[in-house]
């Protein structure tokens, strides 16, 4: 009998596969892992599942009749997910429509190409304090502060993380800070914070201040010009001031420890590395939301980029 599906063949099952890197596209989980039947034993959880169906007929989910055999069979036409999810997305082709299936399938793939930094929400940046630099994400945010996920540590480590819930009174004020590049979001810790292992991962709960009310970009500013001592207002007094501070080392101001940035650091550190882009909005996210103390360091009632409004 004649077959009348358009299947792949081997070589585009395996290509699906690795380009996934046996992971499933659509919840992410391992489809590869050992067995205990022997020693060089492998259990496959994995499908190589058509995006537009293989053959026509009742429950043909997408089926095109306007591609041809090659076409259908191409690894184009195919997404690696585990059981689960092929035949979920089977069960529900409103969701999961063509172009719905592709997106997911280049989204999956872009995050797994070597030597990228990872876009999805586990490989957000998240630093506490500047010793601690992790991936993760936010998966609860209350009134009274955030829950983290911490799945892989940057700089620092869970020993780090543990001291400072330890030795938390000892951390200087302007040091206890949480910034979560995935929100652009930046705040000053009220409390140890509280963690917790879960399975693999960190999770961490976070107590934070009181925001103070940020600066409107748009609102007039003005400062004198370093250049012909004219004051100056508006983008032009914006712009010395973001180059002043991005400019200086923080550490390197007489007057005050506290100004300037790590910018310079970082570039020298990460240059060339996929990190450099993430870590410099980090840095741009502490400039912008943690504010400097006043001297009775109480108060917190200005940020780097300059004072707010009260």
């Amino acid at each position: 009998m004649a077959r009348n599906r358009d299947d792949f063949n081997k070589r585009t099952r395996n290509d699906l596969a690795l380009r996934a890197s046996y992971l499933c596209s659509l919840c992410k989980c391992s489809t590869v892992g050992p067995s205990d039947e022997g020693k060089n034993a492998v259990t496959m959880t994995g499908v190589a599942a058509h995006i537009c169906a293989a053959a026509p007929g009742p429950g043909a989910r997408r089926y095109d009749p306007n591609m041809s055999s090659e076409e259908r069979s191409h690894i184009n036409n195919g997404i690696w997910l585990c059981v689960s999810c092929s035949v979920l997305i089977d069960r529900d082709e409103k969701r999961f429509t063509v172009d719905k299936l592709h997106q997911i399938k280049y989204e999956h793939e872009s995050s797994r190409r070597i030597g990228a930094l990872e876009d999805c929400d586990e490989n957000n940046i998240v630093a506490i304090g500047p010793d601690i630099i992790a991936l993760g994400y936010i998966i609860r945010s209350a009134p009274e502060g955030l829950r983290i996920r911490l799945s892989h540590f940057v700089s620092g480590s869970v020993r780090d993380l543990w001291a400072l819930q330890q030795n938390f009174s000892k951390w200087s004020p302007e040091r206890r800070y949480v910034l979560c590049n995935e929100l652009g979001f930046g705040g000053l810790l009220n409390e140890p914070p509280m963690i917790e292992r879960v399975n693999n991962s960190y999770e961490i709960q976070l107590a934070l201040q009181k925001q103070i009310i940020r600066q409107n970009a748009c609102a007039e500013i003005s400062t004198m010009c370093r250049n012909t001592l004219k004051r100056i207002s508006g983008f032009d007094a914006f712009i010395q001031i973001f180059e002043n501070v991005l400019g200086m080392a923080q550490g390197t101001s007489f007057t005050n420890l506290s100004l300037g940035s790590d910018m310079s650091d970082l570039y020298w550190r990460y240059r060339g590395s996929p990190w450099f882009k993430s870590m410099a909005m980090m840095e741009m996210i502490r400039l912008s939301s943690i504010p400097r103390l006043n001297k009775s360091q109480q108060t917190p009632n200005y940020t780097i980029f300059g004072r707010q409004s009260s």
